[in-house]
């Protein structure tokens, strides 16, 4: 009987610290992700206001050169998709599986 809680309490142990090393992983990642969304999110908005500027611009439309405000537009568009993907709640169900199969090992 004591064999058995020493077992156990040795494997309580072991599942304590490999929490602690996945959250000592997945602290700085979480971090670094949160400053490229900010990052991605000053670009965003440098795009709309490019964009903007050149919709009201006086230039002459030329139907061979490409329409630059439709091409900022995908940009925006793709920056946008990007800062949605990297929010949390996409991240969450990604790291508690992480966590999960390091706590079966």
């Amino acid at each position: 009987m004591a064999k058995r809680q020493f077992m156990s309490k040795r494997l309580r142990s072991r599942t304590v610290l490999r929490q602690k090393e996945m959250n000592s992983v997945i602290k700085p990642l979480n971090e670094q992700i949160e400053d490229e969304r900010d990052r991605l999110s000053t670009v965003q908005s440098l795009l709309r206001c490019v964009q903007v500027s050149m919709c009201n611009s006086d230039a002459e439309e030329d139907d061979d050169l490409p329409y630059y405000p439709d091409l900022i537009a995908i940009a925006y568009t793709m920056v946008r998709e990007s800062i949605d993907k990297l929010d949390s709640a996409h991240r969450y169900p990604v790291i508690e599986k992480l966590k999960k199969a390091a706590a079966r090992r």
